[in-house]
């Protein structure tokens, strides 16, 4: 995306640290298979803001504390903790939320599943640019890494 060193390295830095906040949340909530209740749900969607309070009192990691606070909102709104939209969020949350998306599907799905399930949070829960960029540099990557043996240079 060519935002420059500071942004990459706030990236990197909040991606490490987006849910730290979830220490705040009970053993028993990140436990829970299926939909949680309301009120779990509510306790869940704190970690963003316990998050971003936490990296916030930490001298050397307060400058992404915003970033951290914001990479549960979504694209269209509908996220938390403020229900920010499009470039109301900053980039970097865009980019750290879409990482975590590619992380967590990863677990399950490779090469074109993953791709489409990434395109199909595009709009809604991620930054249509966002995901078009990862997906740009994931293709990258694994035309890089798919040299013919051919082309390897002998010892």
């Amino acid at each position: 995306m060519r935002l420059g060193e500071p942004v990459t390295v706030r990236c990197r830095l909040a991606g490490l640290l987006h849910d730290i906040g979830t220490v705040r949340v009970p053993e028993r909530i990140l436990a829970l298979v299926g939909p949680p209740v309301p009120r779990d749900r509510l306790a869940y969607e704190m970690h963003a803001s316990a998050g971003e309070q936490m990296v916030r009192s930490v001298a050397g990691v307060s400058e992404v504390a915003e970033i951290v606070g914001a990479h549960e909102e979504r694209f269209d709104g509908t996220g938390y903790p403020a229900g920010l939209s499009g470039g109301n969020i900053p980039v970097e949350s865009r980019i750290v939320a879409c990482a975590a998306a590619h992380v967590k599907l990863a677990r399950i799905l490779t090469g074109e599943p993953l791709a489409r399930a990434l395109r199909q949070q595009s709009g809604s829960a991620l930054d249509p640019v966002v995901v078009t960029a990862t997906l740009a540099q994931l293709a990258r990557e694994h035309d890089s890494s798919a040299r013919p043996l051919d082309d390897v240079p002998a010892t």
